[in-house]
This record gives structure tokens, sequence and C-alpha cells, in this order.
């Protein structure tokens, strides 16, 4: 098997080289800084960068500043606390609820992961 996977990539880059031979044969052209273009916006606004993972970290760091909070002004480290709890909880249940179904694609080939077996299973 991880013969096959060897020739495999072994032919990509073969294909790759005798597309780009004459590219890869010559020098590679750099352009001046100032004549760069610069990478467009990527569309996605500040809210869809937001994700779950992002409010799960800042779900624990506010968990974490409330419990050291709470023993100087308890009443506020427990409302810290408290909230970083709740956002931690509907952070979790919302990656839960939008996992994503689109197909993982590599130079438009469909992805497709396969479980190896466990330590069980051998």
């Amino acid at each position: 098997m991880a013969g096959r996977k060897g020739k495999e990539y072994e032919r990509e880059i073969e294909q790759i080289i005798q597309e780009k031979g004459e590219f890869l044969k010559g020098e590679i052209p750099v352009k001046p800084a100032d004549d760069r273009v610069p990478a467009p916006p990527s569309g996605r606004s500040f809210v869809a960068k937001l994700t779950p993972g992002k409010f799960l970290m800042a779900s624990l760091a506010l968990l974490l500043v409330g419990l050291l909070l709470w023993t100087r002004i308890p009443a506020a480290g427990r409302f810290v606390a408290l909230t970083g709890v709740i956002l931690f909880l509907l952070s979790y249940a919302y990656s839960l609820a939008h996992r994503s179904t689109e197909q993982k694609r590599w130079r438009g080939l469909v992805v497709r992961y396969t479980s190896s077996p466990s330590v069980w299973d051998r």
C-alpha cells in the first residue's frame, strides 16, 4: 500500500514538472515590492470569522478570569465565571449542531478519510 502511494506522488510530481517545466528551468521572477498587488479582501465579515473554537477558547479564558477574580471580588468573579460556563456550553452545542457538511477536496479530487485499525482491532 505504501509503495502505491509513493508511485502516485511521484507521478503527480512528474506531471507538475512536465506542465510547469519551462517555468521551473528558468529563474523565478520576483516582482519589485512596489509592483505587488495587495491581496483582495476575503469577503468574509468579522462575524463570519468567529468560529465555535474561538468561542470555546474565550469561554475558558472567561472562566479562568472569573475564578481568579472570585477570590478578590466574589460577586464579579461569580458573574464572569458563570458567563464563561454559559458561553462554553452554548459554543459547544453550536459546534455540534453546525458540523461542516462540505466535501474536502484536494486538486479537484474528493478526499476520503479512512480510519486505520485501532490497537484493539489488530
